[in-house]
């Protein structure tokens, strides 16, 4: 988590010089041939998150050697479907591009980067199945900082094609980085073997978490294509940055259950596998975030970011209106996390598809109006928001009704939306009573903080409720110190 806010704070940075370089339609084509990445992903059928899950179950009941089975199965597996997907991508850009163009150079790369994107997506996962964190959280800093210099060079003298080269050589750094630190490890070096009956177990776990993949994939990255479609490369550019300025606020909840993911397969096994045995895995969290975490990040952002752009990316001017309505379901995406941990671990993994399948079908049902009626691309984000309110009360309710505890537990959804509530009401009240100014960007910047804090000052309830709950003061004590002991030991 560390390692996410520090990466996440320089890619802040880092984000806003690249899509200052690249302009809002060079950064339109760079989101589409992300978004494509994400898309071709899905081609490891979810054995990739499957692995995840049964190497850490494994690892619980001290079954090493199938946990080496299904690592190696993992690799072999990947490194097959994505060399297909990469010469499928090779043969449209052959047959249909029938000019060379940009994109064509963006689509071939991708069929160089493909292969790799899985395998080093495989490391990750065997690292974390095995609680090895240390490693991968240097690594994600590590990387900012090539993005940040080398990265930014590339982008400053060739443009997209730069970015498109630097992604190239961070995702080399990275797999040879992970590959020499796990020499001296066996468990977690990349292996391949062929083993039948693991991977059939893995397709099976798999194909649930492949399908619940697909509909976030549709939620995250599916938006892109549908505003590039419904509207214009413009208007892709804005609400990608406010896209990235989103991730900056997601991404860190994102963290946090990547670690709790081993941990709810160990406690399950330990257990006998006894649902009620992670209910404080479930709860705690949620409560942490919703009532402390995500109303700090939140709150900041909404200060803190617009005047920032005006000053810095006037070119980028209509994402403040955007951001603005995209914090609202950053809120409730956020949220997702555990519900999808504890029912993942709980094995309701065809329930899980079914509730993303439903989500999908509101998402759709939501955005339905600011499509049919000729809405634009604030009515179309606006509909987003409301989608993930629903699609968050859905799994987490259900996840409520399988934790076998008391009735009690049930009142949390309407806690939840009560610390909305009140997190709304706070930040639309200051920033009405202290108004914006426009005078020169640090003037801005000191205007935005003082309004932050008091901000903050007047969520003391929020947060004194956390304490209150959770002992959330003592918790972060003892994790620097765990932090700290970590540090001098890597």
């Amino acid at each position: 988590m560390v390692a996410t806010y520090v990466s996440q704070f320089l890619s802040f940075g880092i984000g806003i010089i690249t899509k200052g370089l690249l302009g809002p339609d060079d950064l339109g084509l760079w989101s589409q041939l992300l978004a494509a990445l994400s898309f071709l992903g899905l081609l490891e059928f979810g054995v990739i998150q499957a692995a995840n899950k049964e190497i850490s179950y494994a690892l619980g009941k001290n079954n090493f050697l199938l946990a080496e089975q299904y690592k190696r199965v993992q690799f072999t597996f990947v490194a097959m479907t994505s060399f297909i997907g990469a010469t499928g991508l090779y043969l449209y850009v052959l047959f249909f591009e029938t000019a060379f163009s940009t994109f064509s150079f963006g689509l071939i790369s991708l069929a160089v980067i493909l292969p790799l994107s899985q395998l080093h997506l495989g490391q990750v996962t065997v690292y974390w199945a095995n609680g090895r964190f240390g490693p991968t959280s240097l690594l994600v800093i590590a990387e900012t900082a090539v993005a940040g210099t080398l990265g930014l060079l590339l982008v400053w003298q060739f443009g997209v094609i730069g970015q498109i080269v630097s992604f190239f050589v961070i995702l080399i750094i990275k797999i040879c980085s992970l590959e020499w630190q796990a020499q001296r490890i066996t468990s977690l070096k990349i292996g391949f073997g062929w083993n039948y009956v693991a991977l059939k177990h893995l397709l099976k776990s798999g194909t649930p978490l492949f399908l619940i993949s697909i509909t976030n994939v549709f939620k995250l990255s599916g938006t892109v294509f549908l505003i590039s479609y419904y509207f214009d490369a413009q208007s892709v550019g804005y609400y990608s940055l406010a896209l990235s300025v989103q991730n900056f606020i997601y991404w860190t909840p994102n963290a946090f259950s990547v670690v709790m993911l081993p941990r709810f397969q160990n406690r399950y096994a330990n257990s006998n596998d006894q649902a009620s045995a992670l209910r404080s895995y479930l709860f705690y969290p949620i409560f942490g975030l919703a009532f402390f975490l995500l109303p700090i990040l939140l709150s900041a952002t909404y200060f803190l970011v617009p005047p920032l752009l005006e000053n810095i990316l006037p070119a980028y001017g209509p994402t403040n209106h955007i951001l603005v309505i995209i914090l609202i379901g950053t809120f409730f995406l956020s949220l997702e996390h555990m519900p999808t941990q504890f029912l993942i671990t709980i094995n309701k993994l065809w329930e899980r598809v079914s509730i993303s399948v439903l989500g999908l079908v509101l998402t759709a049902v939501c955005l339905a109006p600011a499509v049919i009626f000729d809405g634009n691309i604030l009515h179309f984000v606006a509909c987003l928001s409301i989608a993930n309110l629903l699609n968050l009360l859905v799994i987490l309710i259900y996840a409520i009704l399988h934790t076998e505890g008391s009735h009690s537990d049930r009142w949390i959804t309407l806690a939840i939306l009560g610390a909305f509530l009140y997190l709304v009401t706070v930040t639309l009240v200051v920033d009405h009573w202290i108004a914006s100014s426009h005078v020169s960007l640090l003037f801005d910047m000191q205007v935005a903080f003082c309004k932050w804090l008091f901000a903050l000052f007047l969520m003391l309830p929020l947060f004194l409720i956390a304490e209150r709950k959770l002992g959330l003061l003592t918790s972060i004590g003892g994790l620097f110190r765990q932090l700290r002991s970590s540090t001098q030991e890597l």
